[in-house]
């Protein structure tokens, strides 16, 4: 079965950008003498600033081959090739990008993505990557999280039960003790912490991390709206699925008392009538289904939902077909 996703939300994920011609290079040392290389690409960065950070990250010789580019904070989204994106990892050669900035928010954002860094160059045990690092995995119960459908090595459980977003921030944790973005999760103890260490440099001990205040919100924008007026949030979709193929959209609920409403027409192609299935699933856990489209469109609607890190998909059933999706969130008790 072929999957392909409809759209990523909240996810620091593939680098997707080129750079302008304003950018400028610079090359310092970290305490070994190993070259760390950064991309700025934002006026007035205190550079000095960066570096520290990364100096004093637990690190090797993967150092030398990652570029750490510097972005005013609104390019961010368009660099990352996700809108809702505060930073990510990816590409080859390996390439970091983060907001220019200063302070709390910054620094674990950056040691975020460094984290990926380390985990795609350090694999074990011949596991699919993401997969942390063998102790890591191991004092994490990662294995046992695995095969209880608890965490996935991609985002089909949602950004929160993705191995590489835990590693990701487990490592921020070895440095500062900041927020924890894995809400399911608790914050990595001693023992795991230890164990990531190890990992990394094969000492058992190092200086404990420091206390950092938390980051200040940021500026909140006005919730959303559907068209009525209400409060909501309505994403459209359209394209064509064939036979078997698959098509994922990860959202979140961030509070209880969501209604969830998903809906699919399929439009058919060549006078022929789609047909597909539908699903939305909830921190792992299947929500509803329904199958169906000769006759008209298929719907979902679900009250009661939430918080959880959810999914709706779509799967096409006989021949290719196309479709126009509406996935609509809304809280309970809003008019309309």
């Amino acid at each position: 079965m072929r999957r392909r996703t409809l759209a990523l939300i909240a996810v620091c994920g593939v680098v997707a950008s080129s750079a302008p011609a304003a950018a400028v290079t610079r090359v310092v040392r970290d305490r070994e003498g190993r070259p760390i290389t950064f991309d700025v690409q934002a006026p007035n960065v205190d550079l000095a600033a960066y570096a520290r950070v990364m100096r004093n990250a637990v690190h090797g010789e993967e150092i030398r081959d990652v570029t750490i580019r510097i972005v005013p904070p609104g390019r961010v989204g368009a660099a990352c090739g996700a809108d809702e994106a505060g930073g990510c990892y990816g590409g080859f050669p390996a390439r970091i990008i983060v907001p220019a900035g200063s302070g709390p928010a910054v620094e674990h954002v950056l040691l975020h993505e460094y984290g990926h860094h380390i985990d795609r160059t350090l694999d074990h045990r011949g596991l699919p990557e993401p997969n942390g690092t063998p102790r890591w995995w191991t004092a994490r119960k990662m294995g046992e999280r695995l095969r209880q459908g608890l965490v996935a090595f991609d985002y089909s459980r949602g950004w929160t039960r993705s191995v590489g977003e835990i590693f990701a921030e487990d490592y921020v944790q070895l440095h500062v003790r900041s927020s924890h973005a894995i809400g399911w999760l608790r914050p990595p103890g001693d023992g795991v912490l230890r164990a990531l260490r190890r990992d990394l440099t094969g000492r058992a001990t190092g200086p404990a991390p420091r206390a950092v205040p938390p980051a200040p919100p940021p500026p909140q924008d006005p919730p959303p709206t559907l068209p009525d007026g209400t409060p909501g949030l309505e994403i459209r979709r359209s394209g064509i699925v064939a036979a078997g193929e698959r098509r994922t959209l990860p959202f979140g609920l961030l509070g209880p008392g969501r209604r969830v409403t998903f809906t699919v027409r399929p439009t058919g192609l060549d006078g022929r009538p789609g047909r597909v299935r539908i699903e939305v699933s909830c921190d792992g856990a299947p929500v509803a289904a329904a199958e169906g489209g000769e006759q008209g469109e298929v719907t979902i609607d679900r009250p009661g939902l939430g918080p959880a890190s959810c999914e709706a998909a779509l799967t096409g059933l006989g021949a290719p077909t196309g479709y126009d999706a509406t996935l609509t969130l809304r809280v309970e008790g809003a008019a309309g």
